[in-house]
Formats: C-alpha cells, structure tokens, sequence
C-alpha cells in the first residue's frame, strides 16, 4: 500500500499579500492531517529580496507552527544560512529542521549538521561544480536525504549521482538506501514506514 507523505506550508517565494495576511489557522488545521509529514517549504531567499519582511513573519510563524505541532520543518534557504540556524538557536529549537536541496560548502554542512538539521539533496548535486557537489564529503550519511523536487530526473537517478560521486558505487547503493531509510525513521520515530 502507497501512501500520500505530503508537506504544506507558505514557500518564501510565496509570502507576498498586500492588505490579506495568510490565513494560520487554516494552515494549522492542514498540517494536522496524518499525511502531512513536514511543514514547508518555508525559510528565507535572500535572492528575492522584494517580500523580505513578509518572507521574515512567514517563517517565524511557521516555527511557532511546527512546534505546537511537532512536525520537522523542510527548509528553503537561499544565501540566509546564519541567519535560518541562528532563528533555531535563539528559539531553543530541538526540533529536526531539513535543509531542502541545500548547496552549501563544507563549512556551511558542518554548521547545518551541528545545529541539528539534515541535508536533503536534489537538483544542486544533479549539476556539476556546485558548492555541495564539492563539499558531498562533509554531509554525514546519518543525517543525509534525497529528492527530486518534481525536476526532470528520477530519484533513482539523484541516488546514482551521490554513488557516483561519493565513490561508493552501486555496490553501495542498498547500503545507503537502508540509511536514508533508517534517517527518515529517526527523523519521525517510527517502527516502520507507511509507505514504501
């Protein structure tokens, strides 16, 4: 049986309203369903500087959502990573918080994974020369994931590329796939998945 894992939240891209804030309540009442695994996209794109104060309360109101809610957050973070880790410091966030298709350098992963987030990979590590491609090494497997984040490559495609570029080859491939698995129970603290 195949079930539905969704996420919902107000992307950075999208808060923008001029005399109509979003509606919380409803928003609350959305991420209550048991399909509902994350709440997110939300975070800051400081690329898209336009809405940045409506990106700001966007984001502020959805940690305050997800911690009542309890539900892991999936960040959009553009060019904001020390101001998104400093957010989840000051607010005493325990909560497991997962960077959406990061593209950070070494020092940026480290950063991350220290204050308790795990790096979700995608698009960024599907081209070459990008900063994660060349910091892939520093992401702990523990605290690693993949996506694809409706792109035009499947994610049995984004787990060949870290294969082929982690140099674990498809001999490691089960191994790794039994880990993401094995991140994703931890992330939720299930005995098992809902879905395969």
């Amino acid at each position: 049986m195949i079930v539905d894992a969704i996420s919902i939240g107000l992307h950075p891209w999208d808060a923008q309203w001029d005399q109509q804030a979003p509606n919380w309540h409803e928003l609350a009442t959305l991420l209550e369903n048991e399909n509902v695994y994350f709440l997110g996209e939300t975070g800051l794109d400081y690329i898209k500087k336009e809405n940045l104060s409506q990106q700001e309360l966007a984001f502020h109101k959805q940690i305050e959502l997800s911690q009542k809610i309890k539900k892991p957050i999936l960040i959009h973070c553009v060019r904001a990573l020390s101001e998104i880790l400093s957010e989840k410091t000051s607010r005493k966030i325990e909560g497991p918080w997962v960077l959406h298709d990061f593209n950070g350098n070494s020092q940026e992963i480290q950063a991350a994974m220290k204050h308790g987030c795990y790096i979700s990979l995608g698009k960024n590590m599907m081209r070459d020369n990008t900063k994660v491609v060349k910091a892939l090494m520093a992401i702990k497997r523990d605290r690693l994931f993949f996506e694809t984040d409706e792109n035009d490559y499947s994610i049995e495609e984004v787990y060949q590329r870290y294969c082929e570029l982690s140099g674990i080859g498809e001999k490691g491939l089960l191994e790794l796939c039994e880990q993401v698995e094995n991140n994703f129970k931890t992330l939720f603290a299930l005995k098992s998945l809902p879905f395969y």
